[in-house]
């Protein structure tokens, strides 16, 4: 039975910044060491709930899923990495690597395009026949991804279905978005804003905001 496994030049994913490093993985902890700022993070491994494996741009990847919900994802590992890692963690760990998924994917032909993390989604609006997916931002990534917009057309044979509405329910609930249900502090209507271009209505309550967006 192998004791550890140490992986070099493979990085952690924040939102966009892939922070490069050195990874070990033990029977009692994970530990990833930043290679730019010498950081080391460590987490038992008794934490662990479950781990995935999935691609992160071209090259494979795994998540991590602890029991508080905190997700954590490792990239630049080789393919022949996978298998070490599904015995290294069926003997020590008694988990299984699986194949991962997110709970909003983009297929084609059956496979995969595309997915989205959902806990990188701040908000989630519904107008007429369009949802749109508003991101949390990180600071630190010179380039990032604001929106995404989904045209979603209702079935004109089933009058009281609303895709757009149930898409947003779905990504509202397993995104883990709280809403606000009490009156608003402040509420201004119709502001137009550049960046993302439109019009919206913006509620400020005490702890949050949330915008609805109106037209373009």
């Amino acid at each position: 039975m192998v004791d550890a496994l140490e992986f070099g030049d493979v990085f952690t994913e924040d939102m966009g910044v892939l922070n490069h490093g050195r990874m070990k993985i033990a029977e009692s902890m994970i530990q990833f060491k930043n290679e730019k700022t010498g950081k080391l993070n460590s987490v038992n491994a008794s934490d662990l709930e479950g781990l995935n494996w999935q691609r992160l741009g071209n090259r494979p990847g795994i998540k991590l899923r602890f029991k508080d919900g905190k997700k954590i994802r490792f990239g630049g590992f080789k393919d022949s990495d996978l298998e070490k890692i599904k015995q290294f963690a069926q003997q020590n760990w008694h988990k299984e690597l699986s194949s991962g998924r997110s709970v909003y994917r983009v297929t084609l032909d059956n496979k995969p395009v595309f997915e989205v993390p959902l806990s990188n989604v701040a908000n989630c609006v519904g107008n007429k026949s369009e949802a749109t997916l508003e991101f949390h931002q990180n600071d630190d990534c010179p380039t990032s991804l604001i929106e995404m917009r989904f045209h979603m057309p209702a079935d004109v044979d089933d009058e009281e279905s609303d895709p757009v509405e149930e898409f947003r329910k779905a990504v509202m609930a397993f995104a883990g978005i709280e809403t606000e249900t009490g009156q608003p502090v402040a509420s201004l209507q119709q502001i137009l804003c550049t960046t993302p271009r439109g019009r919206y209505d913006i509620k400020v309550f005490s702890k949050s905001s949330f915008s609805s967006w109106k037209d373009v």
